[in-house]
């Protein structure tokens, strides 16, 4: 199974938003560093879905600052 056949995209990309939305407040308010907000976001966001393969979220963190 992909990650694709798991969950809807639009259920993804939402809990990316408000997930991302509450890192990015964080790191503005300087609780977080950088560096913890490019690892946890994605291990958050599958958590959140049900999905707890931490190598998945980091391979997705690698991809998403290289394509971003």
């Amino acid at each position: 199974h992909t990650l694709a056949d798991t969950i809807c995209s639009s259920t993804f990309v939402s809990t990316f938003r408000k997930i991302n939305r509450r890192l990015w407040a964080l790191y503005g308010a300087g609780e977080i560093s950088q560096q913890a907000l490019r690892t946890t976001r994605f291990k958050l966001i599958l958590q959140e879905l049900g999905i707890k393969r931490d190598e998945v979220a980091a391979r997705l963190a690698d991809d998403y600052i290289q394509l971003c």
